[in-house]
C-alpha cells in the first residue's frame, strides 16, 4: 500500500483539499496562533524555508518574486510624472490606509503606468497634462466589469488627491 502525502509532510504542516477542485492546498498550524498558508510545492527546498519561516512567525517572501513582477519601478522616476505620483502617494499613505487598500490600489496604478499610449508608457508622461478623457481611456482599456472600472476610477482619485 502507497503511502500518503500527509505522511510525508513536516510537523505541523496540513494537507486540506478544496472541496470545489480537490486541489490540495498545505496550511502550517501552531498551537495557539493562526494558521498560515504555504504556496510553495512540498518536497523542495523553497518549500522547506517556508515552513521555517512559518514556525518562526515571519512572512515568507521568494527571492524569485523581483522577477515575477515585471512592473515594478527598477530606476527612480523623474519629478512631475505619473510614476512619481505613484512614489510619492505611496510612500504618503503607508500607515494611514489599511495594509490590503494600500496593495489593491498600488497593483491597479502599476497597471495604469504600464499602460501605452501610443509609444509612450503612462507611467513617463506628465501627470499634471492628464485629462478626463484619458482617465476614460485608460479605465475602459484596463477594466471591462463596471465595478472593475470604478476601482480604477477610486484609484486615480486618491493617487492625484
Amino acid at each position: 500500500m502507497p503511502k500518503r502525502l500527509d505522511d510525508k509532510l513536516p510537523r505541523g504542516v496540513s494537507l486540506d483539499r478544496d472541496f470545489r477542485t480537490r486541489k490540495p492546498r498545505y496550511y502550517f498550524r501552531a498551537p495557539g496562533k493562526n494558521k498560515v498558508r504555504l504556496r510553495e510545492k512540498p518536497g523542495t527546498v523553497e518549500f522547506d524555508k517556508e515552513v521555517a519561516c512559518a514556525r518562526l512567525g515571519v512572512p515568507y517572501a521568494p527571492r524569485e518574486q523581483d522577477e515575477k513582477r515585471p512592473g515594478q519601478l527598477k530606476r527612480k522616476p523623474l519629478e512631475g510624472t505619473v510614476d512619481w505620483l505613484l512614489a510619492e502617494y505611496k510612500r504618503r499613505v503607508r500607515g494611514n490606509i489599511s495594509a490590503k487598500v494600500l496593495a489593491r490600489r498600488s497593483r491597479i496604478l502599476e497597471e495604469i503606468c504600464s499602460y501605452k499610449f501610443g509609444n509612450a508608457r503612462c507611467g513617463d508622461l506628465p501627470y499634471a497634462d492628464m485629462r478626463k478623457r484619458h482617465v476614460l481611456e485608460i479605465r475602459d482599456a484596463i477594466r471591462t466589469k463596471p465595478g472593475a472600472r470604478n476601482d480604477v476610477k477610486r484609484a486615480l482619485s486618491a493617487m492625484f488627491s
